[in-house]
């Protein structure tokens, strides 16, 4: 559930294309391109957010599954994610949640 203008408005999971932070506030992004401000932090949202859906790639980014549109390394070790909707900002996994990614991609979810 999110503020929009006056009313609370209910968006269903399937519509979120990713969640990021920016300045300590955390914006919920959907398919459409509309971007909303939670009351939740990523940590919180990892905790309600189905993990087959969505994968937290690094301290600022968690991604659902359908909104990856391309993979290139970074690094040896690292991932760059091309996301739709476009971000702007860099969506690299975090050299510590690359492993965990790859098998998520996979469908290894625990």
């Amino acid at each position: 559930m999110v503020s929009a203008g006056n009313h609370m408005k209910l968006i269903n999971a399937q519509e979120i294309a990713y969640f990021f932070t920016d300045h300590k506030i955390v914006y919920m992004v959907t398919f459409n391109g509309t971007k909303y401000t939670t009351s939740f932090n990523l940590e919180k949202l990892e905790t309600i957010l189905n993990p087959k859906l969505f994968f937290r790639i690094n301290r600022q980014f968690i991604v659902n599954f359908s909104a990856i549109t391309k993979m290139t390394p970074a690094s040896k070790s690292r991932l760059r994610l091309s996301l739709n909707p476009h971000t702007g900002a860099e969506t690299i996994t975090s050299f510590g949640r690359t492993a965990n990614f790859r098998r998520w991609l996979l469908g290894d979810v625990k």
